[in-house]
């Protein structure tokens, strides 16, 4: 089976994030002054080939700790879709 996967990565709250703050200074320099913590993160895409969901998740969460997140200063949320024939 085929699924869509999407992972966000986001900063801890407690991790500086300066770019999240170099954009909220910038929003409110175009006096978009109702924007406050911004946080910027990362979206990552892709196709995955898995015998069901359960392995699908399993693969996901591998490929999250040993490559795209650093625990130390990230968290990871994951969606799958299964796509249909």
């Amino acid at each position: 089976m085929e699924y869509k996967v999407q992972i966000i990565i986001k900063p801890l709250e407690q991790i500086a994030n300066p770019e999240g703050k170099t954009i909220e200074r910038a929003l409110g320099a175009l006096s978009f002054d109702n924007v406050k913590n911004v946080r910027v993160g990362k979206v990552i895409n892709f196709t995955l080939v898995a015998t069901d969901k359960d392995q699908a998740n399993e693969t996901i969460q591998a490929i999250c700790k040993k490559l795209l997140v650093n625990p130390v200063m990230e968290y990871f949320e994951i969606f799958i879709d299964e796509i249909a024939d």
